[in-house]
């Protein structure tokens, strides 16, 4: 279901249902009163806590952003490991028998066995960093423990998604806001788009609004006032991100599939179609839900098309795991560019 469909089923659920849209809220205040309390504990950690979290759904450009940290880490000659939840694997459900699993280091390929133990977030990181230790867990104090005990030399960790995550205390708090969410999605699941109460922002050292430039300009605003309610300007920045196109005489006149099984799908399909509108070809879009593993199946279903080349992100592209599909000459995942802002927003973390 497309984003933009699931926002007008949330409007109408919105209406019918207006009198239980606090009860979600009533759990959120109740929780965070147990943490002040102390009835609920958070672990303490000798090592330098980042946390990189989405106030609402996916589709940020939170793993992006997050690798792009890491990188910064690695250029100051910090020791960072990285901490994910692990949606979509066995590894991120509660029930797992053991408390994390740890990638296994210098993997240069992946299969279905390692999407299904790790999820595909994971395996995004490992593609780009061979050596990161990276920790999939529901658990991050577990994962932060076994990392204070098995990897010493680490002096920061890197949580993937864990604003909403109070099990751990983090050192810094860095947030993403969506900037082209309707201004109904600011209630809480599931009557808006929300994981958290906007005013939780409060607690956030740094709020971004990544791909600010892709969203309409009276969204933009609306978000930033609203972000600005909770924190002081300075410690909000918008940032603006292009995908990297190839040239356009590559697609002139070619049959195009581009498929993707991202957050939002249809923000990138938009920047296609506005890239090469003055280009002839053919593009042919394919949506499929968040953390689907591509098989030959899909690909024979796209081979219907006659296509003369393929698209997706590299998100998408771990997610391959036929060697035949991989060995397509044709394909090429498109990766994103951030403007320079995001140096002034790591800037101000160190």
């Amino acid at each position: 279901m497309k984003r933009s469909q699931v926002h007008i089923l949330q409007s109408y659920f919105l209406l019918l249902f207006f009198p239980l849209v606090w009860v979600p809220y009533l759990y959120h205040f109740m929780r965070e009163f147990l943490y002040q309390k102390g009835f609920l504990k958070s672990y303490t950690s000798k090592i330098k806590i980042l946390s990189v979290g989405n106030i609402s759904l996916g589709g940020t450009g939170k793993t992006p952003f997050s690798i792009k940290l890491i990188q910064n880490l690695l250029d100051k000659n910090k020791k960072p490991a990285l901490c994910i939840r692990g949606y979509g694997s066995s590894s991120g459900k509660r029930s797992l028998d053991c408390l994390y699993r740890e990638v296994p280091q210098g993997m240069i390929s992946f299969t279905q066995e390692d999407i299904h133990n790790f999820g595909d977030e994971a395996l995004q990181y490992r593609a780009k960093y061979k050596d990161l230790i990276i920790i999939v867990s529901p658990r991050r104090d577990e994962a932060v423990k076994r990392i204070e005990e098995a990897y010493p030399e680490v002096d920061c960790v890197v949580l993937d998604d864990a604003f909403q995550n109070r099990r751990i205390k983090k050192d810094l708090e860095i947030v993403l806001v969506d900037s082209s969410l309707k201004p109904l999605s600011k209630f809480m699941l599931p009557f808006g788009w929300m994981r958290m109460p906007f005013l939780s922002l409060k607690n956030a050292n740094l709020v971004l609004l990544p791909k600010a430039n892709l969203a309409p300009k009276s969204l933009k605003s609306y978000w930033l006032k609203q972000s600005r309610k909770y924190v002081t300007k300075s410690q909000v920045l918008c940032l603006d991100a292009e995908v990297i196109f190839p040239e356009k005489s590559i697609v002139e006149s070619k049959k195009i599939v581009v498929f993707s099984a991202i957050a939002d799908s249809e923000l990138l399909f938009k920047s296609i179609k506005k890239h090469y509108k003055d280009v002839t070809a053919d593009f042919i879009f394919k949506s499929f839900r968040d953390h689907h593993i591509f098989t030959e199946q899909d690909f024979r279903e796209f081979k219907n098309y006659k296509p003369d080349l393929y698209f997706c992100t590299t998100k998408d592209f771990v997610k391959i795991v036929d060697p035949k599909i991989l060995e397509l000459t044709q394909l090429i995942y498109l990766d994103f560019s951030w403007s320079s802002q995001i140096d002034k927003a790591i800037d101000k973390i160190f």
